[in-house]
């Protein structure tokens, strides 16, 4: 078990980044115009570039190898809110709904279903 000290200062660093994730997301929504400002950046670099490397990070053993009680990662699902069969549940679920029309991931190409399904996977 981690000692008192370094349960402190993840907790508090945990506490800063979601505090600053928070004023970020409140910055992205008070843009009136932010459909130019999506669409200027185009829906798949959104896709590959921020959601897939969540995803993956989330989903992957980095995120999961070194849990333990009073670890990092817990702390911040804990201050989120969140506890992490949901979060990786909610998160499977919008990659698959925002995943573009056409749009072949490496997740899709390596999974047998997709080719099951008639996917235009090759």
């Amino acid at each position: 078990m981690a000692s008192d000290f370094h349960q402190a200062l993840v907790g508090g660093l945990v506490k800063f980044m979601l505090e600053t994730m928070t004023t970020t997301l409140d910055r992205f929504f008070s843009i009136t115009d932010s459909t130019a400002r999506v669409l200027g950046g185009g829906v798949s670099l959104r896709y590959e570039g921020r959601l897939m490397p969540t995803y993956n990070t989330i989903t992957g053993d980095i995120f999961s190898q070194a849990w333990t009680e009073g670890c990092p990662q817990e702390i911040l699902l804990k201050e989120a809110g969140l506890d992490f069969e949901t979060l990786t549940g909610d998160l499977h679920k919008l990659v698959d709904e925002v995943e573009p029309d056409g749009y072949c991931s490496p997740r899709h190409r390596s999974s047998s279903h997709s080719r099951d399904e008639g996917s235009q996977c090759v």
